[in-house]
């Protein structure tokens, strides 16, 4: 499935609250950018030298948009004073970030192999 379908996806089965929510929007998108990374990941590890370089440049794009989006989930959920969905919230954002740290140190350690074996 391409990624912009994803984050639709994740945003129309997102609840009603969710959605309208200032942190609707970008948590999909976290989402979706962890989606591309753990793809990233497969892909490096498989992928020739020649096309490295493009999965690799993905790769950090979409780890800037996941610190990007989860930034702003951070910072909208402040003007939300429903404290349990403010939770919820904080509790799946933290999912995303730890995956996508995972995923950004596995292409690091897979870009150091790379280097050393070609």
């Amino acid at each position: 499935m391409p990624y912009e379908s994803m984050a639709l996806n994740r945003l129309l089965s997102a609840t009603a609250s969710e959605r309208v929510t200032p942190a609707g929007v970008p948590l999909a998108i976290a989402e979706t950018c962890v989606a591309v990374l753990t793809a990233a990941v497969n892909v490096i590890t498989n992928c020739s030298y020649r096309t490295r370089p493009d999965a690799v440049g993905g790769a950090f794009v979409a780890a800037g948009a996941l610190g990007a989006a989860v930034y702003t989930v951070r910072t909208n959920l402040r003007g939300i004073d429903d404290r349990a969905f403010v939770a919820s919230v904080e509790q799946r954002v933290g999912d995303p970030t730890a995956t996508g740290d995972d995923a950004i140190a596995t292409i690091h350690s897979q870009l150091a192999d790379a280097v050393d074996n070609e």
